[in-house]
């Protein structure tokens, strides 16, 4: 399997209740699949979002949590991971919820 082309960072501390919506919407894209990568950053103070999101990520996917980590060391760090493994070509992106 080749690198996804890009990454999507999900700051679910964010999401306001709706975090498997969220998940759900991402992972439910017409786009192929092993093209992108879903990237779910929380601090770890909703330990139901920790519950409810790994059940929806897929293979390439993944949960990272970073106790008391301000929303920017999140984005910083969510960034970070999905680029660790990535192609040269490759960029992370993020979601914002205003």
């Amino acid at each position: 399997m080749t690198a996804p082309r890009f990454s999507v960072v999900l700051h679910l501390p964010d999401a306001r209740g709706i975090d498997a919506q969220s998940v759900r919407s991402w992972v439910a894209q017409d786009l192929a699949r092993e093209r992108f990568e879903v990237v779910a950053v929380t601090d770890g103070r909703d330990r139901a979002t920790e519950r409810r999101v790994p059940p929806l990520l897929g293979s390439p996917d993944s949960l990272l949590r970073f106790p008391r980590a301000t929303r920017a060391e999140l984005f910083d760090r969510g960034a970070r991971a999905a680029s660790s493994s990535s192609s040269p070509n490759r960029t992370a992106s993020r979601s914002r919820r205003s």
